[in-house]
């Protein structure tokens, strides 16, 4: 599994490769990479990182019919160890955010005040585009025939 990030160290896309090419399981991975890249672009008020928790959670633990392992190590299920190995980037991106001094989001679900929610349309910085060339944020939006980063200005013209 590889996670990209953009600028601002949240996840932005995800590629799965579990398989040989041309596999079911093959095809499955790629789907479920794709179905969270997206999921991590769509605009939303939840930040990246808390919507890739949200779906580790949501994979982990589901049983298949060939399970690897025991104990802890046991892996259920393809997206068993798939949210496996999302708990291990998110523990690594929160080490590594400590380290550097940034802020680090917390592990539990904040109540969200729905009054203070925006629809994506009414602020253009919650929107997740393609990254910038310039700054590297998810922020490239095609508007009025125009590529243009919410971000840092950046122009494609």
């Amino acid at each position: 599994m590889t996670i990209n990030e953009n600028g601002g160290n949240q996840p932005f896309e995800v590629f799965i490769n579990t398989a040989k090419a041309g596999s079911e399981t093959s095809a499955i991975s790629e789907a479920i990479g794709r179905l969270i890249s997206y999921t991590l672009r769509i605009a939303s008020p939840l930040e990246p990182v808390r919507r890739l928790r949200d779906i580790q959670d949501q994979l982990r633990d589901i049983g298949g019919g060939r399970s690897l392992g025991f104990g802890a190590n046991r892996v259920r299920s393809l997206p068993d160890g798939l949210a496996q190995v999302l708990a291990e980037y998110l523990e690594e991106r929160e080490e590594r955010l400590l380290e550097q001094g940034t802020d680090v989001q917390p592990k539990k679900k904040a109540r969200e005040d729905s009054s203070r929610r925006m629809a994506p349309t009414q602020n253009p910085m919650l929107r997740i585009g393609d990254l910038c060339p310039e700054c590297g944020q998810a922020s490239v939006i095609n508007e009025e025939g125009c590529r243009k980063c919410y971000s840092c200005g950046y122009s494609e013209c």
